[in-house]
């Protein structure tokens, strides 16, 4: 179960409006960032899952990754997230099945310590892949 499908369109990297159910079609893991952009060492992680993102299209792996933000005034959707996988700082990266399962709540360190390889860790629990 994905928390977009209630959502016919969202931006993608461009900020073009995209229909969900294209973006999510073919996609088995979901890695959602959440941060802001007072968030120390968020410019290094975006720069580091931009880095995944182009390995997963290149590999052609069924991840999508989501940028969660917290700049703005909190809506439904935002306070629902943050309290589905407790997030309690940010940035943080929270990676999950389109399930609903947890594959990871320490994308973030997972990410320095693997680099582009940790789409590797993240999909090894998704046994279609």
């Amino acid at each position: 179960m994905n928390d977009f499908t209630s959502c016919p369109f969202i931006l993608n990297c461009t900020g073009r409006s995209v229909k969900t159910e294209r973006v999510l079609k073919s996609k088995e893991t979901y890695a959602y960032l959440f941060a802001s952009s007072t968030c120390s060492g968020q410019k290094d992680l975006l720069l580091k899952l931009k880095d995944v993102y182009r390995e997963v299209k290149k590999r052609k792996i069924p991840l999508e990754i989501f940028y969660i933000s917290s700049d703005r005034d909190p809506d439904e959707m935002l306070k629902h997230f943050k309290m589905q996988y407790n997030i309690t700082y940010e940035p943080q990266v929270i990676v999950v099945t389109k399930d609903g399962l947890i594959v990871t709540k320490t994308g973030k360190n997972e990410l320095d310590e693997f680099g582009t390889n940790v789409v590797i860790k993240w999909m090894a629990s998704n046994a279609e892949y």
